[in-house]
């Protein structure tokens, strides 16, 4: 009798964690199909993998591209096991994003604690792993391996519970000795290679230039096959945003002259703005949206109200010659940043659907 009463105690948690108005099926699973609780088992396939920072138009994606997404702690807890099981019916994959300060990251018990805390949660909602997207800015050897440590112990304990689950572990547009990428791409079941903010340090002239130019992208990658991870273990991350920079001069070639931070050039003088956005600001540009054949990536420049203001983005153009680019380069795959960026709201707005007909087809 204590057994069953247990029992009927485990299940009320469950449905209380859970939440959502979301009914337990007599095998305990709040799926229509019991079979969506289960983790995706597909074999090796090439990746599309995207991150929903925002769950609300999560039915809005389009699930014949995707094979995995990440999405975050807060956003699971608010929309529940509903987009678990959306995700689950198409094969895609669902991993949660974890994060850990960097002094947690030198203690081996805080890690164990920060990823037995992840590891509870993605089991509670049903999710397949887990994406490491910890941006190490420093030359501490003592942090990089603490890194490389907190990547191996997170694979090894999804592991141990579920060998089909995956770790997928973030890393800056070029390899760098902020992270050890031979040790973190064995630990992981690939990198996901953030091909985009790769003007953090500019080179001169300060100016207004691409989140994510073309040559540059195609070098980080190369880079990456260069030093000796497979194209296996790398996906192409890409940009659905762009940056907006307000321009201390506009020369007759419309370059936009930019302030600098300290001694020296970086975009983070502007200021990030989603690719719905810049598509209303789309028909106020000066001389229309332009196109660099310097950076293979789209511009506009436009009058603000006490400023002129250039956008340096990505459209679904420029993104195909990536995409194209991760192909050629016989990469694992490419993903987004983030799929929260696009108009759902409008379904005339024909930017999107061209967004999401531009990935691969995959699946």
């Amino acid at each position: 009798m204590l057994a069953e009463r247990l029992n009927l105690l485990v299940v009320f948690v469950c449905c209380l964690a859970i939440g959502n108005g979301f009914k337990l099926h007599a095998d305990g699973c709040p799926c229509s199909d019991p079979s969506y609780c289960k983790q995706v088992t597909a074999p090796y396939r090439k990746e599309v993998l995207g991150y929903a920072v925002n769950l609300t138009n999560y039915r809005q994606f389009n699930w014949t591209k995707l094979t995995t997404v990440v999405v975050y702690e807060s956003s699971i807890k608010e929309i529940g096991v509903e987009f678990v099981c959306l995700a689950h019916k198409h094969t895609t994959r669902v991993l949660i994003a974890t994060s850990i300060s960097q002094d947690d990251l030198l203690s081996a018990t805080k890690r164990t604690a920060n990823i037995q805390y992840y590891f509870k949660l993605a089991t509670l909602y049903y999710m397949d792993g887990a994406n490491i997207d910890i941006e190490l800015a420093t030359k501490s050897f003592e942090l990089r391996n603490a890194f490389t440590d907190y990547v191996k112990e997170t694979k090894e304990t999804y592991s141990a519970s579920y060998p089909n689950s995956f770790v997928v572990t973030d890393v800056f547009w070029l390899p760098n000795i902020y992270h050890d990428v031979w040790a973190i791409a064995n630990y992981s079941d690939f990198l996901f290679i953030m091909a985009y903010d790769e003007q953090a340090a500019m080179l001169p002239p300060c100016v207004a230039k691409a989140n994510s130019p073309l040559l540059r992208t195609r070098i980080g990658a190369e880079l990456f096959k260069a030093v000796g991870i497979p194209g296996h273990k790398l996906v192409l991350g890409l940009p659905w945003y762009g940056y907006l920079y307000e321009c201390e001069k506009l020369d007759m070639d419309r370059w936009c002259y930019i302030d600098r931070e300290e001694n020296h050039c970086t975009q983070t003088v502007g200021s990030e703005i989603a690719y719905q956005d810049i598509r209303n600001i789309i028909p106020r540009a000066i001389d229309g949206k332009q196109w660099s054949f310097l950076y293979q990536s789209p511009y506009l420049t436009y009058q603000g109200t006490n400023t002129t203001n250039q956008i340096w983005f990505d459209d679904a153009r420029s993104l195909r010659l990536k995409y194209d680019l991760a192909d050629e380069l016989d990469l694992r795959g490419v993903g987004v940043w983030t799929l929260d960026s696009l108009n759902y709201d409008n379904s005339s707005d024909p930017s999107t659907k061209k967004m999401w007909e531009a990935l691969p087809d995959y699946v």
